[in-house]
């Protein structure tokens, strides 16, 4: 529980603390990437007609990460860098998803990003504003 509160209050002042989208944005994505201890996130937005990745850190080394700060908005049909199948279905599901270990998982085993990169617990989950889903955390 005391991860859990530390970890609001970062949120909580990335959110008061920042004024430009990116940077946010981020901020966030390094709070959610420490305390899950994850190698890779990312923020999916809307884009048009089709959903985008709109920020990414790769954590390369336990010392080393990577970050993409700037919006990009790399569609999910031009990237490998996130498993399509699971985002997709977050999206039609509209509920999160946890994989304990995604290879194993039936339903998205042949997607090709987790045939390649083999990752062993996906956590996908939809950001709302009232009822809608306004963005994806993967």
């Amino acid at each position: 529980m005391v991860l859990d509160l530390l970890s609001a209050i970062k949120a909580s002042q990335a959110l008061s603390g920042e004024i430009y989208l990116n940077q946010l944005l981020a901020k966030l994505m390094q709070i959610c990437q420490e305390n899950a201890g994850a190698q890779k996130c990312t923020i999916i937005l809307p884009q048009e007609n089709d959903w985008a990745i709109a920020t990414l850190s790769v954590l390369d080394s336990p010392t080393e990460q990577t970050n993409l700060p700037q919006l990009n908005w790399i569609t999910l049909g031009e990237t490998q860098e996130i498993p399509a199948t699971v985002i997709r279905y977050v999206q039609r599901t509209e509920e999160t998803l946890i994989l304990e270990n995604a290879s194993l998982d039936p339903t998205f085993a042949a997607d090709p990003y987790i045939m390649e990169q083999k990752p062993k617990s996906i956590l996908c989950m939809p950001f709302r504003n009232l009822s809608e889903i306004v963005g994806l955390l993967y």
